[in-house]
């Protein structure tokens, strides 16, 4: 599956055909996401004890159950189970169902009032406003701390350098960040954006401390990849991370694009990337290769109302992105 939707990645941002590489993935994926085994699970959060279904192939429901629960105990396992209805997955006791279902589906399941939560999300954003002109008190501080460590970009001009960013920032990074849980881009994805965008080091006092690197696509810049050098954790701190969005934008800005795609984060919104890139400006949308789980959750239960006010996520609707935080009205996204 990861290796399906990395070579739609590419086109799906960039293509002036991106819809229809996007049909052509959901329709591949589909014969994969019609039925899915059923594994029973146990927590304990707000004081209670919690009953927890997920109804998936892959971990990527049961990951999202853990963020809301915390640590899950296996409790056996279920039979097969259709996808393409709601009564298909429906899960008598469950405090929180978990399901991941093919994106056709998804408005059936809405229509039976499922929660619709994509594991990742893009943040797209008008150049012209981002970051804003009259940014938050948490943003000042961001822009006032790289400003004072003066770092700066430096574009790269040899093929070896995106070999230096990949080994030494990208690949570390992610793999400190999520462990083995790390998303590792193919070598095949990161030699068509090497081909295709341009590389920027965010350097410090001389030393290359971080990348980013951007891939055109029209009037829109989609800014896929940055990285620290080793990962290192001081190095986050000091907002390496934080200076190469930043310094990209003002970058695509000069270069005259109009619009910003910065990449993907969870659906939770106390992700800390999430909350940097909405205080930028940017708005969440869809990401049509994103991996959908449909949720029902028992809102009935005062301990599942608190901890989804504690862990809001955001799920689709018929007309974006809004926000679920444990009560029957979802809110905005932004």
């Amino acid at each position: 599956m990861v290796a399906l939707e990395e070579r739609f990645m590419l086109p799906s941002h960039v293509s002036p055909r991106a819809r229809l590489w996007d049909a052509a993935h959901a329709a591949l994926v589909l014969p994969l996401q019609l039925t899915s085994r059923v594994r029973h699970f146990t927590g304990s959060a707000g004081g209670a004890a919690w009953r927890v279904a997920c109804i998936a192939d892959a971990n990527g429901p049961l990951r999202m159950a853990a963020r809301v629960v915390g640590p899950l105990l296996p409790a056996g396992n279920g039979p097969r189970r259709a996808l393409w209805s709601a009564s298909g997955i429906e899960v008598a006791g469950a405090d929180l169902v978990a399901a991941r279902i093919h994106p056709w589906l998804a408005p059936r399941l809405r229509a039976a009032d499922w929660l619709i939560v994509p594991e990742t999300v893009r943040w797209i954003g008008d150049l012209s406003a981002v970051p804003p002109g009259t940014p938050g008190k948490s943003l000042r501080s961001d822009l006032k701390k790289i400003a004072e460590a003066a770092y700066r970009l430096e574009v790269a001009e040899q093929p070896r350098d995106w070999d230096e960013f990949y080994s030494t920032m990208l690949l570390p990074q992610a793999r400190v960040r999520f462990g083995e849980e790390a998303w590792i881009p193919s070598r095949p994805l990161r030699r068509e954006v090497s081909q295709r965008g341009t590389l920027l080091f965010v350097v410090r006092a001389g030393t290359r401390v971080g990348g980013v690197c951007g891939v055109p696509a029209g009037d829109l810049v989609w800014l896929p990849f940055t990285g620290v050098l080793a990962g290192d954790p001081a190095l986050l701190r000091e907002g390496v991370t934080a200076a190469a969005m930043v310094l990209a934008l003002r970058w695509a800005r000069e270069r005259g694009f109009a619009f910003v795609d910065l990449g993907r984060t969870s659906p939770f919104r106390n992700d800390g990337l999430q909350s940097f890139k909405r205080k930028l400006g940017l708005r969440p949308f869809r990401d049509p290769l994103a991996h959908l789980v449909a949720i029902r959750a028992d809102t009935s239960r005062p301990h599942v109302r608190s901890a989804f006010a504690a862990q809001p996520v955001l799920v689709e609707t018929a007309h974006g992105l809004g926000t679920f935080s444990g009560t029957p009205q979802i809110g905005t996204a932004t």
